[in-house]
């Protein structure tokens, strides 16, 4: 609940899984870095990001006509934004947030 995009503190099932042992590997952490270093997307993600939202664009139109629920809380989200340009900018910001995260903690491998 509250504002959006939250913080890059999220929530993982803190239990012992296999990948805890694998992570205190430093060869297989310097394959994760490797990995993630040649993949590369985060602009090809965030062009997704903008060609989806256009594509949708039409549908989002008549979905929010039908159901005009941009200004009301829906589930769990925190607060509603009041437009889908709105609600696709914040879910764009909270990939990033992440992203900037995830690759933080890989550079560090």
């Amino acid at each position: 609940d509250g504002p959006r995009p939250r913080p890059a503190n999220y929530y993982v099932w803190n239990r012992d899984f296999y990948f805890d042992t694998l992570l205190k590997d430093p060869a297989f952490k310097k394959l994760i870095k490797e990995e993630w270093q040649k993949l590369n997307v985060y602009d090809q993600l965030l062009n997704y990001f903008d060609e989806t939202a256009k594509l949708l664009d039409r549908s989002q139109k008549f979905n929010f006509q039908r159901w005009d629920i941009l200004n009301s809380r829906v589930s769990v989200g925190g607060i509603p934004l009041g437009s889908y340009e709105k609600e696709v900018a914040c879910d764009k910001q909270f990939f990033i947030n992440h992203y900037n995260w995830l690759n933080g903690e890989i550079s560090r491998y």
